[in-house]
């Protein structure tokens, strides 16, 4: 940033600050007393907001101490936890099937809704890992992580995995117990060097948490599954109490299905929520969706030349509300594609159509279960809401469930009141 910009008067300084980068602006401040002076609080706010999805940051008394804690969180899978969902499950009575597994990154948990020819929609709230109850939270990344590499996707989502309630100690117990530190450092991990120096204490810690406690290695606490029935939708009654400061600022966004299911999910709808999703956002997305549904059936499984049309796009976007459509990720149709839908600075909806993402029904490769996608621009979230439009049938029903392993977000989290 130009020292010229220190004769600028303060209104004009804040407007111009929304476009600076906060790391350009932490440089700038370097030049002096005067220019800490002169980029203050509010223009702190608008290029952090800008920056940042449209992060706001409160009473935060100082604009770059705020930008010091976000360049220093750490970033990965955001941690989240299911609300509602009005598409049940397939079996009533067995919970493991519950929404709550559409949220949670472990392979060998599914979301099986019931039989129904309607989009399906869930919510979930973030939740950061210090709030989360979750004795395995701080270290669930690169556990996860070590899992999937020494076992293969399809491999836990059979039994015994599949069958059981595990929790993420007992699986990382069942697959990792046994690995040399060799095998470990030998795995293509983003986390090589934190997997390889807590793999031991780990192995340790869950042993022992399980000796003492006598427990068989269930999910418990928030991460267990708990759901009460409530006017035509099932709630987490104790997701629904939570109250935190914390904002999620969500940068890519992942979708998993599952292998060996007869309808997995083909397409879907990621909602943002500006607030703390609402067991009541799901009644006033449903006609929404079931009005985008044939368009963004039609722009997934169009030609190529369609995947990357901007009027396609911008067709899909006006349905969900007017918000023009730019691509996020450019995947082949044969494997899948993601958009994310960007809207008008000043639109400032509760919740609002973040992305859109789906797996061709022609030439579909069943070896690609999965889409990751970068977002053209951050988006700041206290929640989402997934709407699950249609599934691959892949056998013929007169009203297929719908089966998904995992629709989450990447990203970090920032707390004010840290």
């Amino acid at each position: 940033m130009p020292l010229l910009l220190l004769k600028l008067p303060a209104d004009v300084l804040t407007r111009i600050a929304a476009f600076v980068r906060d790391t350009d602006a932490a440089k700038f401040l370097f030049a002096g007393k005067q220019a800490r002076n002169a980029f203050g609080l509010q223009a702190w706010r608008a290029c952090l907001q800008a920056t940042h999805g449209g992060l706001r940051i409160g009473a935060e008394p100082d604009g770059l101490k705020a930008a010091k804690r976000l360049a220093t969180c750490g970033r990965g899978c955001l941690g989240i936890r299911a609300l509602a969902t009005d598409g049940g499950t397939f079996n009533e009575a067995d919970t493991r099937f519950w929404a709550d597994a559409l949220f949670r990154p472990e392979p060998w948990r599914i979301y099986c809704s019931r039989q129904t020819r309607d989009p399906v929609l869930c919510a979930a709230t973030f939740l950061p890992q210090h709030e989360a109850e979750d004795e395995d939270a701080q270290d669930r990344h690169w556990m996860l992580e070590l899992i999937i590499e020494t076992w293969s996707l399809d491999q836990l989502q059979v039994e015994p995995f599949s069958g059981q309630d595990y929790s993420l100690g007992s699986v990382f117990l069942r697959v990792c117990h046994g690995l040399r530190d060799e095998d470990v450092a030998s795995l293509n991990l983003q986390n090589g060097q934190a997997a390889l120096a807590g793999y031991r204490a780990k192995i340790h810690e869950v042993v022992h948490r399980f000796n003492a406690t006598g427990a068989p290695g269930k999910r418990a606490g928030l991460d267990g599954t708990m759901y009460e029935r409530r006017a035509g939708v099932t709630v987490d009654e104790r997701v629904a109490a939570l109250s935190t400061s914390s904002i999620a600022i969500a940068t890519s966004l992942i979708v998993r299905r599952p292998w060996c299911v007869t309808c997995p999910g083909r397409l879907g709808i990621v909602f943002g929520c500006r607030r703390a999703p609402r067991v009541g956002d799901l009644d006033g997305l449903r006609e929404r969706c079931a009005a985008a549904a044939p368009a963004i059936r039609a722009l997934v499984d169009g030609p190529s030349h369609s995947i990357l049309s901007r009027g396609s796009r911008v067709d899909v976007g006006r349905r969900l509300g007017g918000r023009p459509v730019l691509l996020a990720a450019s995947c082949s149709p044969n494997q899948g594609v993601c958009y994310q839908l960007i809207g008008k600075a000043e639109d400032e909806s509760d919740v609002f159509p973040l992305a859109i993402f789906g797996f061709g029904a022609r030439n579909v490769d069943e070896s690609f279960t999965s889409i990751r996608a970068r977002f053209e621009r951050p988006v700041a979230l206290k929640g989402c809401i997934v709407a699950l439009l249609e599934p691959e049938r892949r056998h013929e029903v007169e009203e297929p469930n719908i089966d998904m392993e995992f629709v989450g977000l990447e990203g970090y989290m920032y707390d004010p009141s840290a």
